[in-house]
């Protein structure tokens, strides 16, 4: 099995990060605005599998505490058929759904920026230019949090900006501009057939009887 470092080299090599790009933007329509949660989940699903394929971290003890915590705040709203009651509060149907929707709604949004954004994009002007060193800067300190001392939370990450901005590092081998444009044609193809595909299931779990 590839490790992450590997599958890192592999997004790089056949996905443009424009491309990349592009796609998550087409894809957040079908996400937010599909009428069926099952689908919503099922895309949570598989832009948590197509950001691991791409070497990103993603850990779903946090997905859960966060999906967790948005659905037991939204039962403190009830309405809808009573499921249970805990001493005199009913716990309903309808908070209940509301909530785990709302819950995987977000969670998917968050793991389709992981699996559609990469700090090397490229946006046009200079506010293009600052988002693009932002991603750089949050990915390189992902890569270095082990450093952090949580006794010290805010000094250690002052010293780790600080080392940030003072190294210049080398860019990686998988790192370099692309040889091949064919893998990068494969790749945009990829992701057409990936836009295009959610898409149609959208509309087929949408006029579905």
């Amino acid at each position: 099995m590839l490790d992450r470092e590997q599958r890192s080299a592999f997004s790089i090599r056949f996905f443009s990060s424009y491309d990349l790009f592009v796609s998550g933007m087409l894809c957040i329509f079908p996400l937010v605005f599909s009428p069926h949660l099952y689908f919503r989940a099922f895309l949570l699903f598989y832009f948590y599998l197509f950001a691991w394929i791409q070497g990103k971290r993603a850990s779903l003890l946090i997905a859960a505490l966060v999906s967790s915590s948005i659905v037991i705040f939204n039962l403190l709203v009830p309405y809808g058929k009573v499921l249970i009651k805990i001493g005199e509060f009913p716990l309903t149907q309808g908070a209940f759904l509301a909530g785990l929707e709302k819950a995987i709604t977000l969670e998917g949004l968050i793991m389709l920026s992981k699996a559609t954004i990469r700090s090397d994009l490229q946006l046009p002007g200079t506010f293009g230019a600052l988002v693009a060193q932002s991603f750089k800067i949050f990915e390189e300190l992902l890569a270095k949090k082990k450093n952090i001392d949580y006794k010290d939370p805010i000094g250690s990450i002052d010293r780790l900006l600080i080392e940030l901005a003072s190294d210049s590092p080398e860019e990686p081998e998988w790192a370099a501009p692309v040889k091949n444009k064919g893998e990068r044609m494969i790749g945009r193809i990829i992701l057409v057939l990936q836009t295009l595909i959610i898409w149609i299931l959208l509309f087929i779990s949408k006029y579905s009887k």
